[in-house]
């Protein structure tokens, strides 16, 4: 009897050094080999801590997150970013102010770019989107100084409000996308020399375009200079040349506007299908 007891006590300590802790499924599923997994809207983050790999995968819709402390993954050392197939967006202020962030990979499900989705990724140097993406909201990649150039997806149509003011971007070539609207300061950029738009496009923002003396805004006190040697590239009778054949500045303090001199512009239309 006593024998048998002990094999029972045993057995039961034996289960007890494997029993599972339950952990919130709000932040993190589980752990393994160092790599933890969550839920994100309609959608499972997992990130590798061995890579520094973030991926979203899964089928439907990011959750929108309003700052950076209520996302499951704040804290953690992400160099990679994968949004894979099946996903449908990136979203709001999803990966905001994270300096480690180098390389980003958006694939061809998804269609948006939500706001602040990438603002202020000081570290960012490599983004690499699905031709099918359809708009990049307001302040996607604004601030993102490390970000020098960027391909626009072909199936673009809109560019939000300062979606990438202050980013490190020398060039925005617009020419092959279907892009019909660009917010204002939406490529205001310390070291932009050239953006190019296609026939498509219907509306260009106040001060969208230009360089700024240095990344410290704010935008009251500075404006969208466009300097000798920047150019603009686009059709005839298109908003571009409208654009460019009036104030290319906006209101700065209590209304004043702020002109630049079409002098200033070098400006190349063409009208017989390219720029």
């Amino acid at each position: 009897m006593k024998k048998t007891i002990s094999i029972i006590l045993a057995l039961l300590m034996l289960m007890s050094v494997f029993a599972v802790v339950p952990v919130s499924a709000g932040e993190t599923d589980f752990a393994v080999s160092g790599i933890e997994s969550g839920q994100t809207g309609s959608c499972i983050w997992s990130y590798d801590s061995g890579t520094c790999k973030l991926t979203i995968s899964g089928n439907g819709y990011m959750e929108d997150y309003s700052y950076s402390n209520s996302r499951p993954w704040s804290g953690k050392n992400i160099v990679d970013v994968e949004i894979k197939e099946g996903v449908l967006n990136v979203g709001n202020s999803a990966f905001s102010s994270i300096g480690t962030i180098k390389r980003v990979t958006v694939s061809s499900s998804v269609k948006n770019i939500g706001s602040n989705a990438f603002c202020n990724c000081y570290g960012l140097i490599d983004v690499r989107l699905a031709d099918t993406i359809e708009s990049i909201e307001i302040s996607s990649f604004e601030k993102c100084s490390s970000l020098k150039e960027i391909h626009f997806p072909n199936a673009l149509k809109i560019v939000g409000v300062d979606a990438f003011a202050q980013s490190g971007l020398l060039s925005a070539d617009l020419s092959n996308t279907q892009i019909e609207t660009v917010g204002k300061h939406a490529f205001v950029c310390q070291d932009m020399i050239e953006v190019a738009f296609p026939r498509t496009i219907k509306e260009i923002g106040t001060g969208a375009v230009g360089r700024t003396p240095n990344h410290n805004f704010p935008y009251e006190y500075q404006y969208a200079d466009i300097p000798e040697g920047f150019t603009v590239k686009g059709f005839s009778g298109t908003a571009a040349e409208t654009y460019v054949g009036q104030p290319g500045g906006y209101y700065l303090g209590k209304m004043k506007w702020v002109f630049i001199p079409l002098d200033k512009c070098i400006i190349s239309f063409n009208s017989n299908g390219g720029t």
